[in-house]
């Protein structure tokens, strides 16, 4: 009984290394979220419960919205786990090491975009949610959108440019039709939104980019481990 104590304790001793890593930023995340409302007139039940919930709509609103955070998690995982993959077992690999997790990143960087809608709400950030509907018109909204659409455009050249011998030796269709429908979406972003099937070409074209992405991510990331396993 003893020696079972023992391995037990051994074993969640090697289990609790690197615990850490998780637990503490998401009790900084839980303590974050009580300082706010002890220090701004936002409460806790707006940062903690479901939107949905808070907005009293219904259970599906924005179904195609949330497909698409969920393909670009599963995308970013993925090239996470590849990287680690990598790591363990062929150290001598950096620069595909390096391409998965600078993708990961970058995927992650689109997934907080989308989730918090920080492309479409930057005016708020800059003006405050109380500003001036003359001052914040639809006009300087599509302005700082741009800005912000630019910046990314900017991120991805480098990004491309840097990876570009490796990127053409995986199945790179997938990847230049993601940002073919990217582009189609933003476009049709920027057109009146009293045009006829405004949203769901909109919406449309930004699943199918976001749809094209994970494919070409989890295709590389197939093709990697394959040869490594």
């Amino acid at each position: 009984m003893k020696q079972l104590f023992s391995s037990v304790f051994n074993s969640f001793s090697k289990q609790i290394h690197g615990l850490e890593k998780i637990y503490i930023p998401v009790c900084s995340i839980i303590f974050s979220v009580w300082l706010i409302e002890k220090f701004s007139s936002i409460s806790v039940y707006e940062l903690v419960a479901d939107s949905n919930e808070i907005g009293g709509i219904a259970p599906y609103a924005g179904t195609v919205s949330n497909l698409g955070l969920l393909l670009l998690c599963c995308a970013a995982s993925v090239c996470f786990f590849s990287s680690y993959l990598i790591d363990a077992n062929n150290k001598h690999d950096q620069k595909w090491k390096l391409f998965f997790k600078c993708s990961g990143y970058f995927l992650l960087l689109l997934l907080i975009d989308d989730t918090f809608q920080l492309h479409e709400n930057f005016s708020t950030l800059l003006f405050g949610v109380d500003a001036n509907i003359s001052v914040v018109n639809r006009k300087l909204e599509n302005i700082l959108e741009g800005i912000i659409f630019s910046f990314y455009g900017v991120i991805l050249f480098f990004y491309s440019f840097y990876f570009r011998k490796l990127i053409c030796r995986t199945e790179i269709l997938a990847f230049l039709l993601a940002f073919i429908f990217f582009f189609m979406s933003i476009a049709v972003d920027f057109m009146p939104e009293s045009l006829k099937g405004h949203f769901i070409l909109e919406e449309g074209f930004k699943l199918l980019g976001i749809a094209s992405l994970m494919t070409y991510y989890v295709k590389a990331c197939y093709q990697k481990a394959k040869k490594l396993l």
